[in-house]
């Protein structure tokens, strides 16, 4: 009975570390490159295949596949962006920026 617990809990801890790196792999869909440029406000363009979701403040903005969006930097030189699903938890952007996500 003692070696049966001993091979449900291990099974159980691999199953735990296997859910842990599909979770990390589906994070890693895409990169994410910034670029200056020279117009006064952010530029989000999406070339990856994934859906794309980030939070601007309390903004929530989707890009699918070639989308983009632009954010007006008013009152600032920097936002934070919280891109949904990402690793880092959110990145700061300057202002002049083109955000590009990419495979």
């Amino acid at each position: 009975m003692k070696i049966i617990c001993q091979i449900l809990f291990m099974v159980s801890l691999m199953a735990a570390s296997a859910f842990s790196c599909a979770n990390l792999a589906a994070l890693r869909d895409f990169t994410i490159v910034m670029q200056d440029q020279n117009d006064f406000k952010i530029s989000f363009y999406n070339f990856s295949k994934k859906v794309v979701s980030f939070y601007i403040y309390d903004k929530y903005f989707t890009l699918s596949e070639n989308e983009g969006v632009s954010y007006s930097c008013v009152g600032v030189d920097s936002v934070v962006v919280d891109v949904v699903g990402y690793s880092t938890q959110y990145l700061e952007v300057p202002c002049y920026t083109k955000v590009v996500f990419e495979e």
